[in-house]
């Protein structure tokens, strides 16, 4: 699955902040050459602005910015936190499963959350995903759930 390339999956026990934690979730990405060394400020300067717009359910996050020509290429990378972190000044807004995408447009990177949205649409999966531990604990799960 696109959303899950190994190298794009990092494991954190816990993180400072959500600022560390989106720097960590964009690391593959920059040193993939996906992003420039604007996309990490730029997401940092709009989450500060209009909060963690991002934040799709309890405690799963799509880290993104507007196309501004910091992304090189359409790509996705995941920061799994054991301990959630909050994205929000009162406490809220906690995040344990923070997706970080590069998209270089408004459309090419549509089958990118297409998969996304079909993965975490499954609740059983969801669910499960909570139990993850490693890279190979992911790949069973898919596995387990969208093996054709």
């Amino acid at each position: 699955m696109e959303i899950f390339k190994k190298n794009f999956v990092k494991f954190v026990n816990e993180v400072n902040d959500w600022k560390d934690a989106i720097n960590l979730a964009c690391t593959p990405l920059l040193e993939n050459k996906m992003i420039n060394k604007n996309f990490i400020p730029k997401l940092i300067s709009e989450t500060e602005r209009l909060g963690p717009y991002y934040i799709m359910v309890d405690d799963l996050a799509l880290g993104h910015i507007s196309p501004d020509g910091s992304a090189i290429k359409n790509g996705i990378s995941l920061l799994y936190l054991n301990k959630p972190v909050a994205f929000k000044k009162d406490g809220t807004g906690q995040v344990k499963f923070l997706f970080i995408l590069s998209a270089v447009d408004g459309n090419s990177h549509l089958n990118i959350l297409r998969e996304l949205s079909m993965t975490f649409g499954n609740n059983n999966f969801y669910k499960e995903f909570y139990n993850v531990k490693k890279y190979e604990d992911i790949i069973n799960l898919t596995n387990k759930y969208f093996k054709k």
